[in-house]
């Protein structure tokens, strides 16, 4: 249906990610990679008919933190992704990367991450 799609990504909002990959030969999916920069959310890797999957966990909000505003969440959720993929780094980190600039999003009012997010504070 989507002959150049190497994998596709679906966000599952408090219930974290799913991303299935058409060729894991081709696109590495580093399932061990998240757990052992020791990230506080779980990615595994299977399968589902044809394809490989990698599912991670949402990422905990920071002590204390709570969901002020979800405006954005997914579009930063993207941007984390894709920012860590195109920097070479495996599926489910990116995920993961995601992950935890939607739970900085979700922290702060409107859709845009604010002027005090710091992209160096990226966990992998």
């Amino acid at each position: 249906r989507f002959p150049r799609a190497d994998f596709a990504v679906a966000t599952r909002g408090s219930r974290g990610s799913l991303l299935l990959a058409r060729d894991p030969e081709l696109t590495p999916l580093g399932g061990d990679a998240v757990q052992s920069a020791g990230a506080p959310v779980a990615c595994c890797c299977g399968s589902f008919g044809p394809y490989a999957t990698v599912a991670c966990d949402a990422w905990p909000l920071s002590p204390g933190g709570r969901v002020v505003d979800s405006t954005g969440a997914g579009d930063v959720f993207i941007g984390g992704f894709l920012h860590a993929w195109l920097d070479g780094k495996p599926l489910a980190v990116a995920l993961a990367t995601g992950s935890w600039v939607a739970a900085q999003k979700l922290q702060v009012q409107g859709a845009r991450l604010g002027p005090n997010f710091d992209a160096s504070k990226l966990p992998m």
